[in-house]
């Protein structure tokens, strides 16, 4: 399914979204749709140029164990990351270059990392200069009860 969001089609950005419906998981919806909105909202603003965001969410079993996970990825064809600086945009306040000259906090990847990490998963970057940033989010769809920082919903 193709969207279309003001700002993207201003910018001349297409978002494509490959969702799996019978997924199911445990967690706080509205954390969700947050961490959704900072990895969407981050790629239309560094994007740079015409391109496309896709988003990507399936389910797959863990090796080696009969535990499901959810993979989300937001991926963009942007103008990608220097990889000495993909280890420190998790970091509260932290601004690439690029992203000193645009509004915003620097705190948007922090709290997606937080998001991810209360839903006991994982989230990492992966990007090349000129080919664009993938987002990838690992979360199970059962949460172990005693470490969760949330109410269920």
């Amino acid at each position: 399914m193709v969207r279309k969001y003001p700002i993207s089609i201003k910018k001349g950005i297409v978002i494509e979204e490959h969702l799996n419906a019978m997924l199911t998981m445990q967690g706080d919806r509205k954390r969700i749709k947050q961490l959704l909105v900072i990895l969407i909202d981050n790629a239309i603003k560094y994007m740079g140029r015409e391109g496309s965001i896709t988003v990507q969410l399936d389910k797959k079993n863990k090796f080696m164990t009969r535990e499901e996970e959810i993979i989300l990825t937001v991926n963009d064809t942007g103008q990608g990351i220097e990889e000495e600086k993909l280890d420190k945009l998790f970091e509260r306040f932290y601004r690439g270059d690029l992203a000193r000259s645009q509004e915003g906090s620097g705190l948007g990847l922090a709290i997606a990392k937080w998001i991810v990490e209360s839903h006991q998963g994982k989230i990492r970057v992966e990007s090349r200069l000129g080919e664009g940033t993938s987002f990838i989010i690992e979360l199970p769809t059962k949460l172990k009860k005693e470490k969760t920082k949330f109410k269920n919903s």
